[in-house]
């Protein structure tokens, strides 16, 4: 596959990609597909899916869809060169995606614990337990099922961010050889 193919490939892997991490965190604002006012984990609200895995990715697949099309400049080199930094930044957007999610598997959901919201996970012998002990998954009172709620959101973000910020590596790559010898396309 020429420079120019993979870098489409790349592109629309990564719009899709993006949108998956939109999706997800605006997932994470209804816990158990209901309302409960601004009662989120920290990390909710530090959007790493929709700011990190979302809107930063987007310029660099755009970019990268950009670089494998035809009829640039200079045999689409200079398509290819701005693609290899856009994908670096997309991959800075991704690697936040995977910090603010791991984070938030690593602390666990706020949750009403006691008629009081708390992180009941944090800061104990408890940190990071929980996602193997399913018996403390009982201290959150509401929201319903918020434990299973952040474990599979998150963990969703993180295999997403990871996938590409692979892409991304992979793009600054293939930038670099198509910048260098050319996309390989024919006019």
């Amino acid at each position: 596959m020429c420079t120019g193919k993979c870098s489409a490939v790349i592109g629309h892997s990564l719009s899709i990609l993006s949108l998956v991490c939109i999706v997800v965190n605006v997932i994470q604002f209804f816990p158990n597909w209901e309302f409960w006012g601004l009662h989120h984990s920290k990390y909710v609200w530090c959007l790493g899916g929709i700011l990190g895995g979302g809107i930063m990715v987007g310029p660099g697949s755009a970019w990268a869809k950009r670089a494998g099309g035809h009829g640039c400049c200079c045999n689409n080199r200079c398509g290819m060169l701005l693609s290899t930094v856009f994908a670096a930044l997309s991959g800075v957007g991704a690697a936040y995606c995977i910090v603010i999610s791991a984070l938030g598997l690593f602390t666990g959901p706020l949750c009403e614990v006691n008629n009081e919201w708390i992180y009941p996970f944090e800061g104990s012998n408890k940190t990071g337990d929980y996602l193997t002990n399913t018996t403390l998954w009982d201290y959150c009172d509401k929201p319903p099922h918020a434990v299973e709620w952040n474990i599979i959101t998150f963990s969703i973000l993180l295999a997403v961010g990871a996938a590409e910020l692979v892409l991304c590596l992979v793009q600054i790559i293939n930038g670099f050889v198509g910048c260098i010898g050319g996309t390989m396309q024919k006019d």
